[in-house]
């Protein structure tokens, strides 16, 4: 039997404050590199889940200062369709291991900045051979461990996307048993990473702007968001007569008898949650946490920030207690 050191999640941790000279928490960047040469003002990217990213959310996304990731659970004539006559938008466009070899390289002449190899277990020779392939920008996801992000970027991949189980529609840790906690896979990842001129992607798990604070402090170069994103107006989720919109995994029984016919093992579930606003709105109330995040790391940046973020870990009781708890 083989055990790893423990892993730790979001809540697990807290941020220490520093010393800070920060006059205005409104002069800080939180600018950051997504893949290659592009960079967003603000370090959110919507999941490419056929209920988050289409065109009109990837617009929505870069107009906003984020970046979009077009889903690839539509026939194929139907994305390129969508990319040849997408704006001037920057965005990604997800494939999967076993399309057509020329894919990649069709999307990215079609407009797309850039391609993420989209699978659940991308430390897979499949994915990685897939990655090996493209001659192109590539984000390659999802993975969890130092291991599986040496392979990825021998192989060509220019940005590491991070989550295993972790999203909020994803039931993989419950009915498997695996996945690593996001804390320690992007840390772990991170390390890799960072000397290779590879970025790295927080994929799930994100709740709250202190969740996307502490993931970019431990490493990450910007989030992945689904949930929180398809409630948005703007999201590719369909609206239900009772004005709510609806959110899946693509692991969920719906996702996979829309796209083979039939459901085998299932790893994620579908929700209806309450209309909840703009795209705008809600990366604005993500920067400001992250803003404030980066002040009490004494730095005006990002970048910095990374540098002097110091972690404590929490109980229990402290998680309860985080908040506002006067009614407790």
């Amino acid at each position: 039997m083989r055990i790893k050191s423990e892993g730790l999640t979001f809540d697990d941790v807290l941020i220490v404050p520093q010393r800070s000279s920060v006059s205005s928490r409104h002069n800080i960047s939180t600018e950051s590199r997504v893949i290659g040469d592009i960079h967003v003002d603000i370090p959110i990217v919507s999941s490419p889940m056929d209920t988050v990213t289409d065109m009109h959310m990837a617009d929505a996304m870069e107009a906003a200062g984020g970046i979009g990731i077009l889903h690839r659970f539509a026939p194929f004539d139907e994305r390129l369709r969508m990319v040849s006559s997408a704006p001037d938008v920057t965005f990604g466009a997800a494939i999967g291991i076993n399309e057509e070899q020329d894919v990649p390289e069709r999307l990215l002449d079609a407009g797309a900045d850039f391609v993420c190899v989209d699978v659940a277990h991308a430390h897979h020779d499949d994915a990685i051979s897939t990655v090996e392939n493209i001659d192109g920008l590539v984000m390659a996801g999802t993975i969890a461990t130092a291991e599986a992000a040496e392979d990825l970027i021998e192989a060509g991949a220019d940005s590491l996307r991070v989550g295993v189980g972790s999203g909020s529609a994803c039931t993989t840790r419950v009915n498997t048993g695996v996945g690593v906690p996001q804390m320690t896979a992007l840390s772990d990842v991170a390390e890799v990473a960072r000397g290779e001129d590879v970025t790295v992607i927080a994929d799930g798990g994100i709740r709250t702007p202190g969740d996307a604070s502490k993931a970019l402090l431990v490493g990450a170069d910007a989030v992945i968001m689904g949930g929180e994103l398809a409630v948005c107006e703007e999201s590719a989720a369909p609206v239900t007569p009772h004005g709510e919109k609806l959110f899946r995994g693509m692991a969920s029984e719906s996702a996979q008898i829309d796209m083979y016919g039939d459901s085998s093992m299932v790893e994620g579930e579908t929700f209806k949650r309450p209309l909840n606003g703009s795209v705008k709105s809600l990366l604005l109330r993500y920067q400001d946490g992250v803003r404030s995040a980066i002040s009490y790391c004494g730095a005006d940046n990002i970048y910095d920030a990374k540098d002097n973020a110091v972690f404590t870990r929490i109980t229990d009781n402290t998680v309860w207690r985080n908040g506002a708890h006067g009614d407790r």
